[in-house]
């Protein structure tokens, strides 16, 4: 299931090609000599993306996953132990090999079922196995930053089966059961046998730029402002949707025009913050299943004045400084620094909690 990355095609090319360098924990700045003066005008850049990113779920197709299924011969009268079987389809899983999923009656009319069933064939038992279909699970996730902005939305769909532990079901994803058990919980023959349960969840940006399954607030109002002792050497407006949302201001330590080394985002209302490193990691969800789901987004880590972090999702600032960096990599080689990585996170069943899988090499 994939989710298109959504930043606009005027960074996204250029993005593509980024290479942010070594992850650093460290940013401090070098005397090195830039011979030239800043000569890419951001804010012009900048407008041409929104610094939110557009929402996952209404942008990206392959998020929506249609109604439409495709019913199959009743078998009336196949009999079960626990009821008969009025409706079977075959499915065909390149992850889990071939299996079925029967609609059963137990009540004795069988215009309506009562249970739904997946039954696969077990090389080690030698026999069918029988697992009971538990709900269609929705999450429903909302980016929500350390200044309480709402970003990404996005939607991740599960059917979960019957594993024997009430905590720990199975999860399925595959497109095309998902979008017959859709069908099956609008169906007239639905007798409370399968439903759908809605999990609304608010995650945030936090370090390294991956998510956390924390409910975020406007911690930044209470942000101390930094402290740059060195010389300005410019401004820029950062515009959005027409309107200025914010200001980034260049320095430089050794006091020369010619040499940007640390650089500030100052949002409207919020005290002025230094920009500490920018994250432009590819988020995947249930990388193991059948149907991973991901996209791309752009996350910035401002430092105040007592040296604490706090994380934005800002794709189209952090597209832009990239850009910048792409074109002339010497000049801002120690004020842009970043990481683009692939980050996985396994989906907790029922209440839907993301966990992060960091790779071992992160510690």
């Amino acid at each position: 299931m994939t989710i298109r990355p959504v930043s606009a095609a005027s960074f996204a090319n250029g993005y593509n090609h980024i290479n942010f360098g070594e992850r650093r924990k460290n940013s401090e700045s070098s005397n090195t000599i830039v011979p030239h003066r800043l000569a890419v005008p951001l804010a012009a850049a900048i407008t041409l993306l929104p610094l939110n990113i557009m929402d996952a779920k209404t942008n990206n197709n392959n998020f929506d996953i249609d109604n439409k299924i495709e019913y199959v011969n009743d078998v009336n009268g196949v009999a079960e132990d626990d009821g008969v079987i009025i409706e079977s389809k075959d499915f065909v899983s390149k992850k889990y090999g071939n299996y079925k999923i029967n609609l059963i009656s137990t009540d004795g009319n069988d215009a309506t079922f009562e249970k739904v069933q997946m039954s696969r064939y077990n090389d080690l038992l030698n026999k069918t196995v029988s697992s009971d279909v538990k709900n269609l699970s929705v999450y429903n996730y909302q980016v929500i930053s350390d200044d309480g902005s709402n970003g990404t939305s996005f939607a991740l769909k599960d059917v979960l089966v019957d594993s024997g532990m009430d905590s720990t079901p199975f999860m399925y994803n595959q497109i095309d059961l998902l979008n017959y058990m859709e069908g099956l919980i609008t169906d007239p023959r639905n007798n409370k046998a399968i439903k759908k349960v809605v999990n609304n969840r608010k995650i945030k940006p936090d370090q390294d730029g991956y998510f956390q399954n924390i409910s975020a607030s406007n911690v930044l109002k209470n942000a101390v402002p930094c402290k740059i002792n060195a010389k300005l050497v410019g401004a820029e407006d950062v515009v959005k949707n027409g309107q200025k949302v914010g200001i980034l201001r260049y320095y430089s330590v050794s006091g020369s025009d010619e040499k940007i080394d640390q650089i500030t985002y100052q949002k409207n209302g919020y005290p002025e913050l230094r920009i500490f490193q920018l994250f432009a990691n590819k988020h995947i969800f249930e990388p193991y299943s059948e149907e991973p789901s991901y996209f791309n987004t752009g996350i910035i880590n401002l430092v105040d004045g007592n040296q604490k972090s706090y994380y934005i999702e800002e794709p189209g600032l952090v597209y832009g400084l990239a850009d910048m960096k792409v074109k002339e990599p010497e000049k801002f080689k120690y004020s842009i620094i970043g990481s683009s990585v692939d980050v996985n996170y396994l989906i907790t069943p029922n209440v839907g909690a993301i966990m992060p899988v960091v790779p071992e090499e992160n510690y």
